[in-house]
C-alpha cells in the first residue's frame, strides 16, 4: 500500500476526529526497507544547506518544507539509491477499553 501512495500530489488529506498531527518527517523507501532523513546525515546537511527548522522532536513543520527536503535529498548523488518522500506523522486518540484487560 506504500507505493501507490507516494504517487498522491497535492495537499495533505484532512484528518478525521480524533487524530492529532505532530509534524513531518522525510523518509526513504529503498528495496522494502524505510529510513529517515536522519540516516546518511541529511538533516544535518538540510539545516545547513537548505535552512530548515524542525521542532523538538525533530519533525518538519508542514508538508511544503518536507516535500522541500525530500526534493533537494532526491536530487543529491551522495544519498541512498531512495525514493525520498514526504510523510506526515499522526497521533491518534485510543478509545477507553470497554472492560479489564484479561478479566
Amino acid at each position: 500500500m506504500l507505493l501507490p501512495r507516494l504517487e498522491h500530489v497535492g495537499p495533505a488529506p484532512r484528518l478525521p476526529g480524533g487524530a492529532h498531527p505532530l509534524g513531518w518527517e522525510v523518509l526513504g523507501y529503498d528495496l522494502g526497507a524505510l529510513c529517515d532523513w536522519l540516516c546518511h546525515d541529511l538533516y544535518r546537511d538540510a539545516v545547513r544547506e537548505l535552512g530548515v527548522a524542525t521542532d523538538g522532536h525533530g519533525l518538519l513543520p508542514d508538508a511544503a518544507t518536507a516535500h522541500r527536503v525530500a526534493a533537494w535529498a532526491q536530487a543529491r548523488d551522495d544519498t541512498a539509491p531512495a525514493l525520498w518522500f514526504p510523510a506526515r506523522l499522526t497521533a491518534w486518540d485510543l478509545p477507553p477499553a470497554a472492560g479489564p484487560v484479561g478479566g
